[in-house]
């Protein structure tokens, strides 16, 4: 199983996607962590199962993983000794907004 790690930014999206979550309607910002940390033990135990990002070029295998009943995807990059989440991407949001990110993993 690999190591799971957040992109600062990542993890802020996610702190942010689970407050409006919560000020929509209580439960919600719950139920919505729940389904991101579903994802997240899928991938820490089958990292390939998402799909590739094919338009992005970069050293690193970056996939996709969509949140269940969620308008959420997951973007990580796979490593080879971890995952890294680069994104907790709204749907509606611009496609790609996060890849300039990507430079930050070779650091």
């Amino acid at each position: 199983m690999k190591r799971a790690r957040y992109h600062p930014a990542a993890r802020d999206e996610l702190r942010a996607a689970i407050r409006y979550g919560e000020e929509d309607r209580a439960g919600r910002g719950a139920l919505l962590e729940a389904a991101i940390s579903h994802v997240l033990r899928r991938l820490r135990r089958l990292p390939s199962s998402a799909p590739r990002w094919s338009h992005l070029r970069s050293p690193f295998e970056i996939r996709r993983a969509l949140v269940k009943r969620h308008p959420y995807l997951v973007v990580y990059a796979v490593l080879p000794d971890q995952l890294v989440i680069i994104a907790i991407a709204h749907t509606s949001k611009q496609p790609g907004y996060w890849r300039d990110r990507v430079a930050d993993l070779a650091r």
